[in-house]
């Protein structure tokens, strides 16, 4: 039995989450139709609609990219009166667009009366306690507009110099954003590109052209209606069951109540997700310049951020021919909205067959292949490169292709001399195991032994 085989044992122990709640969000009446396979979860092929269900139910940002006509404002349309009922902050980007006067108002009693400050006669309107924002075209908002997006996306508005968070509050102040956007030859079109910072926020970014319906799909649309207008979808009351499949899939610590994902289970899909981090940033400095000693300790793409990834073909190294080294690493924020979106598939997919609930590694890498083609993790360098066709999607897939080898290599090596460190027991042969893409590892697996030796002291 592999250090895997015997985590799992130990979980097996522990009561899973049950996600029966998700079924009544996959099976909405909708008008978008796209049954092309969009990710594959344990051997279990989700399509467009089940990777947006585990957006919702992990409260992920969604933003919505493609050309003119592919169904990205049907579809979140769809979201919007199947889900939500119709109720929705539903907007369009514009020259204009004012979203605090959309939130507040002037109490008319008491101007009339002219009682107080102006600030005393402004009140806050019933669209703060909706649970979700559309916002269509996005990209037709300047960026000092697009500025007012920051803190939606972010769950809250500034009212009178205080935080107000969005959503019911006895709805767990649940509140998501989704933004659509034009994209032709893999840039953004219309008026404006898109804050990086903002577009950082629109957690899972979905390219409509990439995952276009099959033939079928679009022959069924046809010929139900030729009206090439956005159709409104039957409407639905589901938040309730939203927001109970959102309470399931957050993280506790350990020692909370059961039914629920305590963040010391799964252990390899949470050090996947630091792999996607620390793993990512390593590179093989002695590839890179044998010759030049202080750069044989730069191990990190970002010691050497301003001459990365130029310095990797300048020096020849051995390590430009790997298409991981042209990946700049997650950021914490990049880690967490990929392990959300992982528990968030791993949700639909036991919801969808009735399977149990299972969150590994697999999970982890197939999120992180939706995650980054947009995330601004790829180089343009990596993108262009041959076999790639210039498309972050395909280069996505090629990339996950190669970490995954990465991440075998070290996955077993690090669990097993993790497993000794617990008790103690952690010796140089099991560190010596741990590849070099993978000292983060070996550095978890040192302070945990240091802890369990004081702990044994004591």
């Amino acid at each position: 039995m592999n250090a895997i085989e015997q985590i799992k044992k130990k979980e097996d122990q522990i009561r899973t989450p049950n996600f029966e709640m998700i079924k009544p969000l996959l099976s909405v009446k909708r008008i978008y139709t796209n049954s092309r396979d969009v990710a594959n979860v344990n051997g279990i092929q989700l399509k467009m609609w089940d990777v947006i269900v585990a957006a919702l139910v992990t409260r992920l940002n969604l933003f919505f990219v493609g050309e003119a006509g592919p169904g990205k404002t049907q579809i979140s349309n769809d979201i919007m009166n199947s889900i939500f009922n119709g109720n929705a902050l539903d907007l369009r980007g514009s020259l204009d667009i004012n979203l605090n006067g959309l939130f507040t108002r002037m109490d008319l009693d008491k101007l009339s009366k002219m009682k107080g400050k102006t600030d005393d006669v402004t009140e806050l309107t019933e669209k703060v306690n909706f649970n979700l924002a559309l916002i269509d075209e996005l990209n037709r908002c300047p960026p000092v507009l697009q500025n007012q997006f920051f803190n939606i996306t972010d769950g809250y508005i500034e009212f009178k110099g205080k935080k107000v968070y969005l959503g019911k509050p006895g709805a767990s102040n649940y509140f998501i954003g989704i933004a659509t956007g034009n994209l032709g030859n893999g840039e953004f079109m219309g008026t404006f590109s898109i804050d990086n910072a903002l577009r950082d926020r629109l957690h899972l970014t979905i390219d409509f052209d990439y995952y276009y319906p099959l033939p079928m799909d679009t022959l069924n649309v046809s010929m139900n209606t030729t009206d090439p207008r956005v159709k409104i979808s039957e409407k639905n009351d589901l938040i309730k069951e939203v927001v109970s499949a959102y309470e399931q899939t957050k993280v506790y610590p350990a020692g909370m109540p059961e039914f629920r994902i305590n963040s010391s289970n799964y252990f390899d899909a949470w050090l996947t997700g630091q792999f996607l981090d620390h793993g990512i940033d390593y590179i093989d400095s002695v590839n890179i310049d044998s010759n030049n000693k202080s750069f044989a300790y730069m191990m990190s793409k970002r010691m050497i951020k301003n001459v990365y990834p130029d310095i990797l073909v300048q020096k020849g190294a051995n390590a430009a021919g790997n298409m991981i080294s042209f990946v700049k690493p997650f950021t914490i924020r990049g880690v967490n909205k990929t392990m959300s979106l992982a528990i968030g598939l791993a949700a639909v997919a036991s919801a969808r067959t009735g399977a149990e609930f299972k969150l590994d590694y697999n999970t982890v890498l197939e999120a992180y292949r939706l995650v980054l083609p947009y995330s601004g993790a790829l180089t343009t360098a990596l993108i262009e490169l041959e076999g790639n066709y210039g498309n972050p999607n395909i280069a996505a897939d090629n990339v996950v292709k190669e970490v995954a080898k990465e991440v075998n290599k070290g996955i077993e090596a690090s669990l097993i001399a993790i497993k000794y460190a617990a008790q103690g027991e952690l010796k140089e042969k099991h560190e010596n195991d741990i590849p070099p893409s993978w000292e983060f590892a070996k550095q978890i697996a040192r302070d945990i032994n240091n802890k369990a030796i004081a702990a044994s002291t004591k």
